[in-house]
């Protein structure tokens, strides 16, 4: 048991030396410009144990990808939960997710680089696999508490997510991602605010 015990510990500090490797090398080269060699070489493993662990360089940035995601939604989540009120906790998670977005790191792996590799649908398919959930229940607690009218959540859902991709890709692509940012903040804003039923004296 201690041996097999030490072998999975081995093992997965030798995943991790090469998610890490090939997070630094495709957020500084590009996932083009990044060889499995250089992979390896970085994290000071064997090619064989990289095809341990992965078929190949694609699923090494599918995997590199559900790390940031990871990330991006714990920090998504950890702001939210700082709010008390529904509204309030859906605006703070989402500039958090804009300010991930403005990452240069996420920038250039999560949105840059992966829709052009795995194809749109299937890096749509990974972000909504980590944001959709938390979103949609973002975005029910406001219906339950009359902030929004009541309509089908499966497409408010597609409709918000939708609108924030295109956001997160103006901003990676855009000359100054903080400016950008900046930008797509305020625009997001004003369209959430158009969902939310207008009451006198707010």
């Amino acid at each position: 048991m201690a041996l097999k015990s030490r072998r999975d510990e081995y093992s997965q500090k030798t995943k991790g030396a090469l998610l890490g490797a090939a997070r630094r090398l495709f957020a500084t080269r590009g996932y083009a410009g990044t060889s499995l060699d250089e992979v390896v070489r970085a994290a000071r493993v064997t090619k064989g144990a990289l095809y341990h662990h992965f078929s190949g360089k694609e699923e090494l940035l599918t995997e590199v990808l559900n790390e940031l995601h990871r990330e991006s939604m714990a920090r998504v989540g950890a702001k939210a939960k700082q709010q008390a009120k529904p509204w309030d906790s859906l605006v703070a998670g989402i500039a958090a997710f804009l300010d991930s977005c403005s990452d240069p790191e996420f920038g250039r792996i999560a949105l840059q680089d992966a829709p052009s590799v795995l194809g749109h649908e299937r890096w749509s398919e990974l972000d909504e696999r980590h944001s959709s959930g938390m979103l949609r229940a973002s975005l029910q607690k406001l219906i339950d508490a009359g902030e929004i009218e009541s309509q089908p959540i499966d497409l408010l859902v597609r409709l918000v997510s939708g609108a924030l991709h295109e956001a997160a890709l103006y901003i990676a692509s855009h000359p100054s991602p903080t400016r950008a940012r900046a930008d797509a903040g305020r625009l997001l804003e004003r369209f959430l605010s158009s969902l939310r039923v207008q009451r006198r004296g707010r």
